[in-house]
């Protein structure tokens, strides 16, 4: 196994990121090939590559769909009408707690 370290302190393409120093452990014949594929000082931004997509995607997707929920107004009025029958459950239910005599 051969130790990887990425140290990404800038970045050229996202200045505006922090970037954070990671120690990865891999498979030596991995290593030699990630460095012959992506060039021994472009390893971190090739593996930021790689991945950026995947755990991004799902980031988008979860955005894309509370959006197009919001854009469903049956669903968003379904929703406001739930919320709102909590809330007067919650009211009948202290009222119903609440003592005959009006004392605690």
């Amino acid at each position: 196994m051969h130790p990887l370290y990425l140290d990404k302190t800038h970045s050229m393409r996202h200045d505006s990121f922090m970037h954070k120093r990671v120690n990865i452990t891999l498979d030596q014949k991995i290593y030699n090939d990630l460095v012959r594929h992506a060039g021994p000082r472009r390893i971190s931004e090739f593996i930021e590559g790689a991945i950026r997509p995947l755990v991004m995607d799902d980031q988008r997707q979860l955005e894309e769909g509370y959006k197009a929920m919001a854009r469903d107004e049956e669903h968003e009025r379904d929703a406001r009408e739930w919320c709102e029958g909590l809330l007067v459950d919650g009211i009948d239910d202290e009222e119903e707690n609440q003592p005959r005599d009006g004392k605690k």
